[in-house]
Formats: structure tokens, C-alpha cells, sequence
């Protein structure tokens, strides 16, 4: 069989997993997060303990019947027809400065020819720090309201919703209330671009840098780290490929790659002179002078369980290796794969990672040797 050459874009056979780390390469998403619920007995199932009314003679009562979201129960804010901003409130379910709320729950009116807004405050008698949510529209039907509301730098120990002012003398029925935090998530990827769709997730904010070609990873040796799932990739047979740079001098165990369970790991032993692959109960280490500070280094790992093979190139050449300890086992992978740390999040690497490649095969030692002389050039180009 011959072995399609290795390209810059790695199209080659067997390739089944390519993180460039390069900016088209990489995809920004953000999501919305939704937390518990804030507000205390805002169901009105039984009763409307914890809510209270006051300034201009309003009140507020419980209704023993069916409401607008199904349940049987909610409370109905009497209003009396003045220029006040009577309101009812709950004190005591705290919000917090500079945070986002999603805000439901369902109401209708009647009588009435104004609006009502909710709101929060940290003074219920003047409002002096208050923010408003929008214009509540009179409405003889059940309405479910959705809308988000931002705190400022104040903490408010206060929800409510007030009429404004002058608007006739009628009802307002509301129930479900609910209060909850929302948070935006930015997810940055890095896409495979090896087919596969072996998308990896940016963990704790692994930064670009200047790589191999193109961008690579900083990865600070704290809490950076790639987590993406492992497509097509053979527990058997296989080659890891990547290129490092350390950003100090590594004295302490420190994983480059490794897969859940630590089936499949690769990592510098803490007399940061030793690399070690280890093949599920398969463990071989090569020795090398040092890493040094701030340098490129490009290491290949292959392992064939059939042939009984586990071989490491460093820099482009075959290493010496040996043994250390135990036999083949069930060679399972796990779920996940994980770029620059160990599955557990522990024993972190520090430094740039770049090109990082997975085949399903054995790669020949020209083969590696070309994907070294590939990111080689580049280094020297930049030089």
C-alpha cells in the first residue's frame, strides 16, 4: 500500500482529527443560561403570603380560581382610582448589581385604562434606585408576559409592579410570577478539520498566539485546556502528531494529550527530561536532554496493538524507548478527547500547542518526517 503524501491542509488518508488552532479555524458561539427560580410563593396555589401593598389605598387579595396558566389560584391587585403609584411588592428575594433577569408570568385587567410596569428597587416608599420593566397594556384576557431586565450597580431587596399614576379604578389579576438570573456564555471552537466533525471546545480561555502555521493555543498550565469527542478515531491503531512550545522550563507532570479514563495519554514526566506514551496498560518513555523555554518542538506518537508497536518521534526522528510497564488491555478510548491537559483537568500544560493531528493509521517514518519539515520551514521563515 502507498501512503498518500502528507499536505499542508492534511487531506491525507486516515486523518481523522485536525485542530489548526488558525483564525478560520475557530467558531465563537453564545448561549443564554437561565437559572432558578428568585421569587418565593410568586404560584399563589393557596395564598399570597409574602406580598404586601401600601401608599394609596389599593390592596391585594387571593382568588380561589382558575388563572391564566392552567393552576387554580393567583392574586388580584385592587386598584383604587388616585394620581398615586400604588404598587405591590415582595421584599426580601434579593437581586444582585449588574445582573440580567428573565421576568414571567401571566396577568389580565379589568377596568382600568393604564399601564402598570414591574420593577426593582432597594427603597419601596420612594423608588429613588429603581429599574422599570416595559409598559404592561390593559388586557380582559389572560396575557403571558416574557421580558429581560438588567439591574445597575445596586443590589435590590425589592420586586414589584405599580400602575402609573392615574389610570381609573378596576383589577389586576396576576399569577406565576418568576424571577430568574440569565447569563450570555461565549463558546469559542475549534473546528476539525479533518471531516470527522471532531469540534473541540475552548475550556477556562486557551488564547491564540503566534503558532507553526498560522495561530496556535496558549495554554496557561492553570485550567486551559480542549475537550472534543473522538469520531472515527481507532483505539487500536493510530498516530498523534503535534507541535509544542513550552513557556517555562517543564519540571512537573504535564499532559499534552489524553483521552477520558487516561486510556490513551501522552505526557512530560515531572524530570521534565522524559516523554511517555501510554497505550492503555502500554507504557514507553524516551529521554531527552531538556525542554527548553520559548522552543518548538514537534512530537509524533504511533501505536499498532496488532504488531505490538509503540514508537516516538521527536523533532522529525525515531526515539529510542523503552518499556516501562505492562501489557495491551482493552485499549478503550473513553468519550472524550483532551488537548493539553489530563482527562481529569489536572497536570495542565503550559505553553503553545499547534497543529494537532490524529490518523486512524500508522504513519511511516517519511510521513513524519514531512510533517516536519512542513512546520520546520515555517519556523525558519519567521527566524
Amino acid at each position: 500500500k502507498i501512503n498518500t503524501p502528507i499536505t499542508q491542509r492534511g487531506a491525507q488518508s486516515g486523518l481523522v482529527g485536525n485542530w489548526t488552532f488558525n483564525g478560520p479555524d475557530m467558531s465563537t458561539s453564545v448561549s443564554t443560561l437561565v437559572g432558578s427560580e428568585l421569587i418565593v410563593n410568586g404560584t399563589f396555589d393557596s395564598n399570597i403570603s409574602g406580598w404586601t401593598t401600601d401608599v394609596g389605598g389599593s390592596t391585594i387579595s387571593w382568588q380561589n380560581a382558575l388563572s391564566g396558566d392552567g393552576s387554580t389560584g393567583y392574586m388580584r391587585f385592587n386598584i383604587a382610582d388616585n394620581a398615586d403609584y400604588d404598587r405591590f411588592r415582595k421584599d426580601g428575594d434579593v437581586v444582585s448589581a449588574s445582573t440580567s433577569y428573565r421576568i414571567s408570568f401571566w396577568y389580565r385587567t379589568s377596568g382600568i385604562t393604564g399601564n402598570l410596569k414591574a420593577f426593582f428597587t432597594d427603597d419601596f416608599g420612594t423608588l429613588a434606585n429603581t429599574v422599570w420593566g416595559p409598559n404592561l397594556t390593559p388586557s380582559a384576557s389572560w396575557q403571558l408576559v416574557s421580558f429581560d431586565l438588567a439591574t445597575n450597580s445596586l443590589s435590590y431587596p425589592i420586586f414589584g409592579i405599580s400602575k402609573l399614576g392615574s389610570i381609573g379604578s378596576g383589577t389586576f389579576d396576576v399569577d406565576a410570577i418568576s424571577v430568574k438570573e440569565i447569563t450570555d456564555t461565549t463558546t469559542i471552537i475549534a473546528l476539525d478539520r479533518s471531516g470527522q466533525g471532531n469540534d473541540g471546545t475552548l475550556t477556562n480561555g486557551p488564547t491564540p498566539a503566534p503558532g507553526i502555521s498560522g495561530q496556535a493555543l496558549n495554554f496557561d498550565g492553570v485550567n486551559d485546556y480542549v475537550v472534543s469527542p473522538h469520531t472515527g478515531m481507532d483505539k487500536d491503531v493510530g498516530t498523534l502528531s503535534m507541535w509544542i512550545k513550552p513557556d517555562v522550563a517543564l519540571a512537573s507532570l504535564h499532559y499534552m494529550f489524553d483521552s477520558d479514563t487516561a486510556r490513551h495519554a501522552y505526557y512530560g514526566t515531572s524530570d521534565g527530561t522524559t516523554i511517555t506514551m501510554y497505550n492503555d496498560g502500554r507504557d514507553r518513555r524516551f529521554t531527552i536532554s531538556s525542554y527548553t523555554a520559548g522552543q518548538w518542538y514537534h512530537i509524533v506518537f504511533v501505536w499498532n496493538k496488532t504488531s505490538d508497536t509503540q514508537k516516538i518521534y521527536w523533532n522529525g526522528v525515531e526515539q529510542s524507548v523503552s518499556l516501562t510497564q505492562g501489557t495491551w488491555g482493552s485499549n478503550n478510548i473513553g468519550t472524550n478527547i483532551y488537548i493539553g491537559t489530563r482527562f481529569s483537568a489536572t497536570e495542565l500544560f503550559d505553553g503553545l500547542i499547534d497543529e494537532v493531528r490524529v490518523y486512524n493509521r500508522t504513519l511511516t517514518s517519511d510521513e513524519i518526517l514531512q510533517l516536519y519539515q512542513l512546520g520546520n520551514r515555517k519556523v525558519e521563515i519567521r527566524q
